[in-house]
């Protein structure tokens, strides 16, 4: 009885991960902006939650919970009514650390050549395409954000395909 029960419960979370990789993948943008809208909804109840709970307090009134409070809700107020700012922000991020990635093994080749590495041209070529790449996030942060979503809803049809497989032998 226990093996059909998990058997189910496996296959439920196979068909589960196959449909969100197939939304994922199909509509990428929507996705992205749905979980950044209650991110920000998290973000602004926990700030109200926070700030008038403080308000409230009787006994001891804690200014630096209240500022964490009021921060929050300025926070989830911005996710709210800007989520293309917060989508486009971590691509942002993400393109910077990649860009200086490519620097460090830009600068690591240089070195490799100059003490005689016959491995260096490889690495010089890692930091290039690191750079580039790098550089094309950050002159669309908003198309490599969905570019990584439909990534994640592959991974997530393939991880549902594999565990059906592996179901049905």
């Amino acid at each position: 009885m226990e093996d059909k029960r998990n058997e189910a419960v496996a296959l439920l979370k196979a068909a589960i991960f196959i449909l969100a990789g197939i939304i994922l993948l199909v509509r990428p943008a929507l996705t992205l902006r749905a979980v950044v809208m209650v991110f920000g909804a998290g973000v602004l109840a926990y700030g109200i939650f926070t700030a008038v709970s403080q308000l409230m307090a009787r006994d001891e009134k804690q200014p630096a919970a209240l500022t964490a409070g009021l921060i929050a809700v300025v926070a989830g107020l911005v996710v709210l009514l800007a989520p293309q700012l917060v989508v486009g922000l971590f691509p942002v991020l993400a393109g910077i650390l990649v860009i200086l990635g490519g620097v460090k093994r830009l600068t690591d080749a240089l070195v490799a050549r100059s003490d005689g590495d016959r491995d260096w041209p490889l690495g010089l070529g890692l930091a290039l395409v690191c750079i580039v790449l790098g550089v094309l996030v950050l002159l669309n942060p908003f198309g490599a954000a969905v570019n990584v979503v439909q990534l994640i809803g592959i991974a997530g049809i393939y991880y549902g395909v594999t565990a059906l497989v592996r179901l049905l032998r």
